[in-house]
């Protein structure tokens, strides 16, 4: 397997990929399993750096990635489903369709009406001028760490921010403030191989997710190898919840360290983006 490496960055999995060499180097030393390379962009060569350097790679090979987030099948187990969360927002369709309904508002008198325009407009206007319980999480669905991705008081605020932009989807997923633990699971090939937890950094209180619930979760996700990111409330009633999945590349390790594995992973993923 051949990789380039991206140099010049502290990267954990830039890292891993360097030990990874030298443990294969020692346990096959006359195999070369990992052979690193100084120039190149083709299929035959995995990137290994930033998600800046990654993406540039692919987009010079025509391939254009986007990020999975929560995939439409999953959304149901994502943060806040039920409370409001939408795996693809139209904040313009939105928009006009409270400007609308506004106006009509106005036209009409009696009270009858108003009450029901009032109540078909309710759920859209809440929807954008308030916020739910801890704010609402908006995410991009075709940018990688786009930077108005983050936490707003309400869809209205993030509208107007300078980061909107109406041509884009994005997620929107409900804040949870009883979060408390989240965790990254390895998978690779339809099986679970590491799990850290990644907050809280005391690592004697974290919840750690049923067992089952994530090996559910998994097996409907159909990639070579990507990362599962679950959390966990202290509402101890409540399931884990997915924040987000993430093709294994560019990705932090966190501490998992299978140096057998890990540049298998990555190059199973690497394969799959020209398929």
């Amino acid at each position: 397997m051949k990789f380039l490496v991206q140099q010049g960055v502290l990267l954990d999995f830039v890292f891993a990929i360097q030990k990874a060499k030298e443990w294969w180097d020692w346990w096959k030393p006359k195999e070369n399993i990992i052979e690193f390379v100084d120039s190149g962009c083709s299929k035959e060569i995995c990137p290994i750096g930033s998600l800046e350097f990654c993406l540039d790679y692919y987009k010079n090979l025509g391939i254009d990635l986007k990020p999975i987030n929560v995939p439409d099948y999953l959304f149901q187990y994502s943060i806040g489903y039920g409370n409001g969360s939408i795996k693809e927002a139209d904040f313009p369709e939105w928009i006009k369709e409270l400007e609308k309904r506004t106006k009509m508002r106005i036209v009409k008198t009696s009270s009858t009406s108003t009450e029901e325009l009032t109540s078909k407009t309710i759920g859209i206007d809440r929807l954008l001028n308030l916020g739910w319980r801890g704010g609402m999480y908006v995410k991009s669905e075709t940018k990688f760490k786009y930077p108005g991705n983050g936490l707003y008081d309400s869809i209205n605020a993030f509208i107007k921010s300078e980061y909107y932009d109406p041509s884009d989807k994005y997620q929107v997923t409900a804040f949870d403030p009883e979060i408390t633990d989240e965790w990254r699971y390895f998978i690779y090939e339809g099986k679970v191989v590491g799990m850290k937890c990644y907050s809280p950094e005391d690592i004697l209180s974290p919840r750690i997710p049923d067992k089952k619930w994530v090996l559910d979760k998994v097996s409907k996700i159909d990639l070579p190898a990507y990362t599962l990111d679950v959390a966990m409330s202290s509402n101890l009633s409540k399931e884990p919840k997915i924040i987000e999945v993430h093709d294994f590349f560019s990705c932090g390790l966190y501490g998992f360290d299978d140096y057998n594995l890990l540049p298998y992973m990555f190059f199973r993923s690497h394969l799959r983006k020209f398929l």
